[in-house]
């Protein structure tokens, strides 16, 4: 006799075994039905951000891989100034142009902070923001830029920190840790001996600074205003390691030249660099604070394989930035 619970499990098993015989699916693997067929024709993807009323991105715009970065568009920057005989032109060059510098920082959004490494005081344009400069006063001779700086990094000239109105500053000027370090030395010699080696200045990795060099360059032309001692290899081996700008010390266009470094500092905040190379540059998804950037708003640069934001008016300190794309094999 088949009690009514055996009746039940006979009924259940003859249930299973029909669903199985119409299931489009073996083995957890999919039939070769096409996928488009399998979804609603709008196929927007539900997330979180779809619940907070944000615009999701669609399945065909996701890639496997996603780099995400928090902007800073604090910057740092320090010069190591040469002030050996053969520099007066350019500490005057320098001197004239410094406001030029910070008013191109400040035009591309940057919060930016200036350290001079230099013996002689300067005499900075009126209107120059006190909070935002300060000077070291310590000399740099032709060729020991590099061990200066890593005595000001290790807090060695703390007590030498002044004011630009040449008065001791009761606290020196901090560096940021969220912000971008930039280095700039301008000699027209190379570094040398012990310590002054582009070996002895780590920017990359220590500091994570960028490297510049305004310096005698093989394609310098002496001048009666400049006359090169020796090409800066170091300081171009250490500009190359880091992505950093060389720039001719015998320019004789001085403003040009400071706005050209000006607008690369500004050009490396809002440049990030992917973790892997993409399969097409053209699908990488840009997402900045959430909403996608169109793709005239950023550049792709295949032989840094970096993103440059080219439309920045959205970007603000502390954005989120996410690049997702499907990567290279």
């Amino acid at each position: 006799m088949v009690t009514h619970l055996q009746a039940a499990v006979l009924l259940g098993a003859l249930t299973l075994a029909s669903c199985k015989s119409d299931s489009s699916f073996k083995a957890g693997v999919a039939t070769e039905t096409p996928v488009a067929a399998q979804l609603p024709e709008v196929t927007p993807v539900v997330d979180e951000a779809n619940s907070r009323g944000e615009t999701p991105a669609a399945f065909d715009e996701l890639g496997s891989l996603t780099d995400k970065f928090k902007v800073s568009l604090k910057v740092d920057v320090v010069f190591a100034i040469d002030t050996s005989a053969s520099m007066d032109d350019e500490l005057i060059a320098t001197q004239n142009n410094l406001q030029k510098l910070i008013t191109t920082l400040n035009d591309g959004k940057l919060d930016s902070r200036i350290h001079l490494l230099v013996e002689q005081p300067l005499t900075l344009p009126a209107g120059t923001d006190p909070n935002k400069v300060a000077r070291i006063e310590q000399r740099v001779d032709s060729a020991d830029a590099i061990s200066r700086l890593n005595a000001l990094f290790t807090g060695l000239y703390a007590a030498n920190y002044l004011t630009i109105d040449n008065l001791p500053m009761a606290t020196p000027m901090p560096f940021r840790k969220d912000a971008n370090l930039e280095v700039v030395v301008i000699t027209d010699d190379n570094g040398s001996g012990e310590g002054n080696l582009a070996v002895d200045f780590d920017p990359t990795k220590t500091l994570k600074a960028t490297f510049n060099g305004i310096i005698g360059l093989p394609t310098s032309v002496a001048s009666d205003t400049c006359q090169v001692a020796n090409v800066g290899n170091e300081y171009i081996t250490l500009a190359t390691q880091s992505k950093g700008s060389t720039l001719d010390i015998c320019s004789a266009d001085w403003s040009g030249l400071i706005t050209r470094l000006s607008n690369d500092m500004v050009k490396r905040s809002v440049t990030f660099s992917l973790g892997k190379k993409p399969v097409n540059p053209k699908n990488i998804l840009v997402t900045l604070d959430k909403q996608k950037m169109a793709s005239t708003d950023w550049a792709y640069d295949d032989k840094t394989n970096a993103v440059t934001l080219v439309k920045t008016t959205a970007v603000k300190d502390g954005s989120e930035l996410t690049l997702n794309y499907n990567p290279a094999m």
